[in-house]
C-alpha cells in the first residue's frame, strides 16, 4: 500500500513538474515576445505596421498605374532573366497586368519592396538563387497591356510545373516561376482576359493535364 501511494505520489510530483515547466515555457515565450515589441530584431521589425509604412519604394508601383486602375489579383513571383533570378509580385490590373522586380508580398498580402518586407519564397534553393547578390538592379515596375501577348507557354523549373513565359509581340519574353499551384491560377487569370491564348494549343485543360 505504501509502495503504492509513493508512487502515486511520485506521478503526481512528475505531472505537476510538467506543468510547471509548460506554464515557465509559456511565461518565457511570451517575456520574448514582449522583448520583440520593444526591441525588435532586425526581421521582427519587418513586420511592424509603422516600419513598413516606411516603404516609399512602392510609389515606383503607383507611378506605372494607368488612371482608375484597380488591382483585382496579387502574386508572388520569381523573375529570371539570363542567368540573373529576383523575387517579384504579378499585379493584375483592369486592362495591364504589372511585374514588380525586387517587391514581395506580405503575410496580409500587401506589396512592399524587398527591403523592408521578409521574402514570401519558402524554397530554400531558389531564395538562395534571388538573394545571393543584393546589389544587383533595384526596385522596378513594368506596365503590359493584355493586348500585347503574343503566346504563354507552361514550363518546368527545377523538374516542376512551376513557370511560365509569356511571350509579347514585340519579340521580348517574361519568364515567371510560381508558388505550387499558382501557375494554373496566373494562365487562366490570363486566358479571361486575353481569349486568343486559348486558340494557340494552350489551353487549361493541357495545364492541368501536365
Amino acid at each position: 500500500v505504501h509502495r503504492n501511494e509513493s508512487t502515486s505520489s511520485q506521478e503526481g510530483n512528475q505531472e505537476e513538474l510538467m506543468v510547471n515547466e509548460a506554464e515557465r515555457e509559456m511565461d518565457e515565450k511570451e517575456t520574448d515576445c514582449n522583448q520583440l515589441t520593444f526591441f525588435p530584431a532586425l526581421h521582427e521589425s519587418f513586420h511592424s505596421e509603422d516600419f513598413l509604412e516606411l516603404c516609399i519604394e512602392r510609389q515606383i508601383i503607383l507611378q506605372e498605374f494607368v488612371e482608375s486602375e484597380k488591382v483585382t489579383s496579387k502574386y508572388s513571383v520569381v523573375i529570371v532573366q539570363g542567368h540573373v533570378a529576383s523575387e517579384g509580385v504579378l499585379l493584375f490590373g483592369k486592362e495591364h497586368f504589372y511585374i514588380c522586380e525586387h517587391f514581395t508580398l506580405s503575410q496580409l498580402e500587401e506589396v512592399y519592396c524587398t527591403r523592408h518586407c521578409l521574402s514570401s519564397i519558402s524554397d530554400p534553393f531558389i531564395f538562395s538563387l534571388c538573394h545571393k547578390d543584393q546589389t544587383l538592379g533595384g526596385q522596378a515596375c513594368t506596365r503590359y497591356s493584355y493586348s500585347d501577348i503574343k503566346e504563354i507557354h507552361p514550363l518546368r523549373f527545377l523538374l516542376q510545373e512551376i513557370a511560365l513565359e509569356i511571350f509579347f509581340k514585340n519579340g521580348y519574353s517574361k519568364f515567371l516561376i510560381f508558388h505550387d499551384s499558382d501557375r494554373n491560377k496566373v494562365f487562366k487569370r490570363f486566358c479571361s482576359f486575353q481569349s486568343v491564348l486559348k486558340a494557340k494549343g494552350i489551353t487549361e485543360e493541357s495545364l492541368n493535364i501536365r
